[in-house]
């Protein structure tokens, strides 16, 4: 895998390489092997970079188990709005497994705590109402809080939005749905800011194409 590497310090490249990178730039490696004796964690993104939605990427799996080989650190971040308990079980599907990676942190993690523990910080109330705009697979971020559910957005007094509805994959299909609730200004969290995803090559909208 390629990637670039933003670096804040000075610093020379390792394997064959000796450019230096100042702050702020970015320079082109052939692969983490290159950085693995200069850091001690590594923030691996999961969908779109070790793996399609579907399928592993070649030497995804192998490069994890090498850098904790060499005792460092792997988080893997992802802006999936589901639980990270979930994606987990998701990514070791696809060939990714808890060996792989001493940490996962997902945006619907995040949400749920969010939701479950620190309202107020979102601006939420304990009376509040959650209208949820998004797929069933991801409603699990609603399992546990202590908020009611609207089952209609003129009931609401806020949106959870974690993805498109089924049937609803077009922006243009929530501009009916959202009037209103623009109009009055109804709140919303948004569990995935993505504008957009891409599932073994094919593309499509998320939490943040609803949001925007």
């Amino acid at each position: 895998m390629k990637h670039g590497v933003n670096s804040r310090t000075t610093a020379s490249s390792m394997g064959d390489s000796t450019q230096t990178v100042a702050a702020g730039q970015y320079a082109r490696i052939s692969g983490l092997r290159e950085l693995a004796d200069k850091y001690d964690a590594f923030l691996v993104d999961s969908y779109g970079v070790l793996h399609d939605g579907e399928s592993l990427y070649p030497g995804s799996a192998e490069c994890l188990e090498n850098l904790r080989s060499k005792g460092r650190a792997v988080v893997i971040l992802t802006n999936t709005p589901r639980r990270a308990r979930t994606v987990a079980r998701e990514i070791e599907k696809v060939g990714i497994a808890p060996r792989h990676y001493d940490f996962l942190v997902s945006a619907g993690e995040v949400t749920f705590r969010m939701l479950s523990m620190r309202r107020a910080e979102l601006g939420l109330a304990v009376d509040d109402v959650i209208y949820y705009v998004g797929p069933p697979r991801s409603r699990e971020l609603l399992d546990g809080i202590s908020l009611a559910e609207a089952t209609t957005i003129e009931g609401a007094s806020v949106m959870l939005i974690t993805g498109l509805f089924p049937g609803m994959e077009e922006v243009g299909d929530y501009h009916q749905l959202l009037s209103a609730p623009l109009g009055r200004n109804l709140p919303a969290t948004c569990a995935n800011p993505d504008l957009g995803a891409i599932r073994s090559c094919n593309g499509g909208g998320c939490a943040g194409t609803v949001s925007a």
